[in-house]
């Protein structure tokens, strides 16, 4: 019997260990995104959505060509902003805006948003650990 239970004590412990893992990459930027290098697009704003697991910018950004290009902007979840004054309300449709962020290792039209800023020069800071709502005086 204390043999039964000391192999399932010491599987239920290697899976949690093996598991955790998984969750750290997952949630490492860095995994995804090319930390080493930030982006910075003028584009047209066309929905933001403050939603868990990752808060979702799609907007339009015209290329060196002129050519509308669709982009995806994934940044932390909803919990994390809503608690530094960030909103749905933030970007609306048609918002001229400045994104800044990671661009992604494997999709070409992907980054993890760090900073919006708007037209007026008041911007967004996404960051995890200092992020909010800013006015351009400091920008």
């Amino acid at each position: 019997m204390k043999i039964i239970l000391t192999i399932k004590l010491l599987f239920f412990s290697s899976f949690l260990f093996l598991g955790q893992s998984y969750v750290l990459s997952h949630h490492n930027t860095g995994t995804y995104f090319d930390t080493s290098q930030t982006i910075e697009l003028k584009a047209t704003a066309v929905s933001f959505q403050v939603v868990n697991p990752h808060t979702k910018l799609l907007f339009i950004h015209n290329d060196s060509e002129g050519n509308e290009m669709e982009w995806w902007g994934a940044t932390a979840s909803a919990n994390h902003l809503r608690r530094v004054g960030i909103t749905n309300d933030l970007i609306s449709s048609g918002d001229i805006i400045t994104v800044k962020g990671y661009p992604s290792k494997t999709t070409d039209n992907l980054l993890f948003v760090t900073t919006v800023v708007f037209e007026n020069g008041d911007y967004a800071d996404f960051n995890y650990t200092a992020g909010g709502i800013f006015k351009s005086v400091t920008y």
